[in-house]
C-alpha cells in the first residue's frame, strides 16, 4: 500500500528528488590520458559513485571503471548526469592505473503524456 501511496505523490509531481552529486566535468580539463593517476583522478573529481570493468574492443584489456552519476526530479521534469572514467593498465603489468579517458551523459528530460503516448507508439 505505501508503494501505491508513494507512486501517486510522485505523479502529482509535489516531490523534488536528487540522488548523487554533479559530476565534476569542467575538472576533466586537468586530466591527461595515459598520465594522470587514480590519485589525480580523485583529486579532480572526488570519489566515485561506483566502479566496475569492461572493454571497448575484443582485442584490448578489460579496463576499470569509475562511475558518478547525478539524478535530478522535479515533478516530470528529470535530468541524468552520468560521467565514466576509464582507467587502464601500462605496457608492464606493474605499471599503475592510469586515466585513459571518459565517456560523458546527460539528459534533461520533461516527461509528459504525448511522450509516453509515442514512446508506446500511440501517437
Amino acid at each position: 500500500m505505501l508503494w501505491i501511496v508513494t507512486c501517486m505523490v510522485l505523479l502529482t509531481g509535489c516531490v523534488s528528488l536528487q540522488m548523487g552529486a554533479p559530476p565534476r566535468i569542467d575538472h576533466l580539463a586537468s586530466l591527461t590520458p595515459g598520465v594522470s593517476t587514480k590519485a589525480d583522478l580523485l583529486m579532480a573529481l572526488g570519489a566515485p559513485r561506483g566502479y566496475g570493468k569492461g572493454r571497448l574492443s575484443p582485442d584490448i584489456p578489460p579496463m576499470k571503471l569509475w562511475f558518478y552519476e547525478y539524478v535530478e526530479a522535479k515533478g516530470t521534469d528529470i535530468s541524468l548526469q552520468i560521467l565514466v572514467v576509464m582507467l587502464g593498465k601500462g605496457e608492464n603489468e606493474s605499471d599503475p592505473e592510469k586515466y585513459e579517458g571518459h565517456l560523458w551523459f546527460y539528459s534533461g528530460n520533461k516527461l509528459t503524456k504525448g511522450y509516453s503516448d509515442e514512446a508506446e507508439g500511440k501517437k
